[in-house]
Order: structure tokens, then sequence, then C-alpha cells
């Protein structure tokens, strides 16, 4: 028997199974945990169900009815020469029977051509109802939350593909440069980490702008990346709304501060050193990014290996990837602090003196 269809489990719960069908169920049953679940689900979805099943008693005086019916047939039966069953005779009703339910005169009888309409055999009665939606319900159920889930998960996969092109792309660019990764500007207007984006798109060590865009954010159907020549000759006012998406939807390491000195990310491949991540969010708890629901960021770690970290801080890197030690979204405090901002943090705060 191949993995049960929710119909069959329906029908199990509805005790609507062919006995061989049925026995075959019960086995797997015993033996699989996830269907025993799975039916579990179901039963507790078919539940509000109960509540609407009711028990009809019959309309007063309904036998006594039904038996003046049949005898009226009979007398009628036997006078137009139509055998009544089993050639017994039928007494005469003792009460006439309304209009509607008089037997009609066989000559307006209808003939099989003439066979009632199906309209009435098409009519859903109650029951039939019931099971429709419990079906529908469970159906929905089923496959409803199984689309988000994949869903979600196709967009998590395709952001993680972006990070490792963008590492591949860090990886190229510190092979050019002394093992440094695109440098982040303690000062001035560009001294925000977004800068790395035009950076790596500059030197043709990133070909696909469109990298940069989390599948899992808004859309950004006009986004763009201007080139470094165009940022460096733009006014601050000019600069205002751009800085924000600069870096699309991906955020990047900050570099650190060692003896009062601004140092930048060093390809070093350490393991659980963060390099870049889905954007913090500063609207969440902890930062959280909301590229994916809040539920969680891809990172892309220094030796291009990328993680989905369901929070900023997990217990066994040891380390915030989005504030440093001292809780701050700036610089990390000495080398293996990394800290990833979105695209206008500047790894030195106003007013430090560094």
């Amino acid at each position: 028997m191949s993995d049960p269809h929710p119909e069959q489990l329906l029908g199990y719960l509805l005790d609507a199974l062919e006995e061989p069908e049925r026995e075959l169920l019960d086995q797997r049953l015993e033996r699989e945990p996830g269907l025993r679940e799975r039916l579990a689900l179901m039963r507790r979805s078919l539940g509000p169900l109960a509540a609407t099943k009711q028990d009809f008693s019959p309309p007063p005086g309904l036998a006594k009815r039904t038996c003046q019916f049949v005898a009226l047939h009979g007398q009628q039966a036997a006078r137009s020469g139509e055998p009544v069953s089993d050639g017994v005779s039928l007494p005469a009703a003792r009460c006439p029977l309304p209009a509607a339910s008089r037997p009609l005169p066989a000559a307006s009888r209808p003939t099989v051509a003439e066979a009632p309409s199906p309209e009435r055999s098409r009519r859903w009665r109650w029951p039939d109802v019931a099971v429709a939606a419990a079906v529908v319900g469970a159906t929905a159920m089923l496959i409803f939350p199984a689309i988000h889930s994949s869903r979600f998960n196709a967009q998590v996969t395709a952001c993680q593909d972006n990070l490792r092109e963008l590492g591949m792309a860090l990886g190229r660019y510190s092979d050019k440069h002394q093992g440094y990764f695109p440098r982040v500007p303690s000062r001035g207007p560009l001294a925000v980490t977004g800068i790395y984006a035009p950076t790596l798109l500059d030197g043709g060590f990133l070909t696909d702008q469109r990298r940069v865009l989390c599948p899992g954010a808004a859309r950004q159907p006009d986004f763009t990346v201007l080139p470094l020549e165009k940022l460096e000759s733009a006014t601050q006012q000019e600069l205002a709304p751009i800085l924000p998406t600069l870096g699309g939807d991906y955020g990047y390491g900050m570099g650190y501060t060692e003896d009062g000195q601004y140092h930048d990310n060093r390809n070093l491949q350490r393991r659980g050193y963060a390099l870049m991540a889905d954007a913090p969010s500063p609207h969440r708890p902890g930062y959280q990014s909301d590229n994916h629901g809040g539920r969680g960021q891809n990172t892309l770690f220094e030796d291009m290996h990328v993680e989905f970290l369901t929070t900023p801080r997990p217990v066994d890197l040891g380390d915030d990837v989005f504030v440093n030690e001292q809780g701050v979204v700036a610089a990390g405090s000495h080398r293996d602090d990394a800290v990833i901002g979105p695209s206008t943090s500047s790894p030195i705060l106003c007013g430090s003196g560094r």
C-alpha cells in the first residue's frame, strides 16, 4: 500500500473503507508514528463537525399515515386490475389522504421514457454536505500548510544560492586585494556597509546585481545599484534615498576596532565568523531579519558556507551576528567579533572620536 491519500484517512475515520484496505491501514498505523500523527491531525480537524450532528425523532403519526397510504395504494391497484404484492388484498384506508399524497391515476403515471426528473436525486442532503465539508476542510489543512512550507523552503534555498554567489565574488575580490574584503570607509557620506555591492559590481567580481535581492523579501521592481562614480559625485541630499537600499536585501560585515584603530575585514577563512546575512531589522527583537518573515536569516560565513540561523545569537556560535560585544550596531570590539549591519550602518558611530 502506497502512502495513504487524505481521502483514505478520511474514509478510515468515517468507517467507509473496505475491510482489506482498513486492515492494511491498521497495520501501517501500528508501525508508522508519522502516519498516526497525520490521522490524529485529521481527527482534530473534523472535531467541529461533531457539534453539528443532530438526531431527529420521526414526526407523530408517521407509522399510521404510512399504513394508510399502503392500504389505499393496494385498494386502487386491485380496482385497476394491477397485481397486489403476494396476492394479499389490503383493506381500504379508513381516512382519506391529502390530495398531494394520493397516487396518480394509471393514465397519468410516468412511463419509463417519462421517468421523473433527476433534479431531486441531484439535491444534496445534510450528510452529503457534512462529508464534503469535512473532505474540503481536511484537505485544506493538509495541503495549504504544505504549500506555504514548500514556498518558504524554496525562498530560503534561493536566498542561500545568492549568498553563495556573493561569497564567491567576495573571495575573488580578496584574492586581488591582499586578502581583504571590500572596505567599508570609516568616514564620509559613503561610510556605510551597503558600499560592498557597487564595489563588487564595478570591479567585475559580481555580474548580476539581482543577486543582492533576497527572494523572501519585499519586491523592489525598480532596484538598481549605482556605480561608484555616480555615488561619489552625488550630494548628501541625493544620497539620502539611495543608501537604505544600496546593499539590496543583505547586510555586510563592518570590520572591527583594536587599540583605537579601525580595521577592515580580512579573509581568514574562519568557520564561525559571519560575513554577510539577510539584513537585520531594527523593528524586531534582536534585529531579526524581515526577509523570511522574522523566522530567521541566512548567514554567509568567512569560510563561505551558508547557514539558516533562527536567532542572531545561536548558542553554538557564541557571537551575536548583528551587534558587537557591547550590544551596539557598529564595528566589532576585536578581530573575532563579527557584526553585520544593514545598508545604512556605519562602522564608526558619530562622536566616537575614532
